[in-house]
């Protein structure tokens, strides 16, 4: 059996839940011009209706309304494409920085590279191959070949630094997220 005052408890949440509704227009309104904000809807849903048995019959008799929840005005496709579409450009950038950082470290073309190097020493050796006994086309080999290394170990140590590089950078960002989630 309902009460007396049934109708002012319809008036009530009917009132409370379109009073939250406006509270939910307010906070649109308000972050209208916020980058990133997605509109809020408020969901109003019927109540369970009270069942009341008269004249023989089982009547209902509706009890109002409230809000249910408090939703996002998003696409879930949309969202979804964006945080593709953002990892994918995330990736490219950073790889597109890392190569940028291996070709500095390669310093090609260029008179001074590993490509000079080698070619200096490739000249040497084909120098003492004219002339197999002359002392000078061999220290010459033995000097460029010395080069050739010392370059190669640079190249290494520059390599491995680089690296070294990402991987401090990726352990501070799987700590970012781990301290996210």
């Amino acid at each position: 059996m309902t009460s007396t005052f049934f109708g002012l408890e319809i008036s009530r949440r009917a009132l409370e839940s379109q009073q939250v509704a406006i509270d939910v227009t307010g906070q649109n309104i308000s972050n209208a011009n916020t980058p990133g904000y997605s509109r809020q809807i408020g969901d109003l849903t019927a109540t369970t209706p009270y069942t009341v048995a008269a004249m023989g019959k089982n009547m209902s008799i509706g009890s109002g309304v409230t809000l249910d929840t408090i939703t996002r005005a998003r696409s879930a496709f949309l969202d979804q494409q964006y945080r593709t579409q953002n990892s994918t450009d995330q990736y490219w950038t950073e790889k597109q920085s890392t190569l940028s950082n291996v070709e500095g470290v390669l310093n090609e073309p260029s008179t001074s590279g590993l490509n000079a190097d080698m070619s200096a020493f490739w000249t040497s050796w084909s120098d003492l191959s004219n002339d197999p006994g002359n002392m000078g086309a061999r220290s010459v080999v033995s000097e460029s070949a010395s080069t050739l290394t010392q370059g190669f170990n640079n190249l290494d140590q520059q390599i491995t630094t680089t690296q070294q590089n990402l991987d401090s950078s990726i352990r501070v960002q799987i700590g970012q997220i781990n301290s996210y989630a």
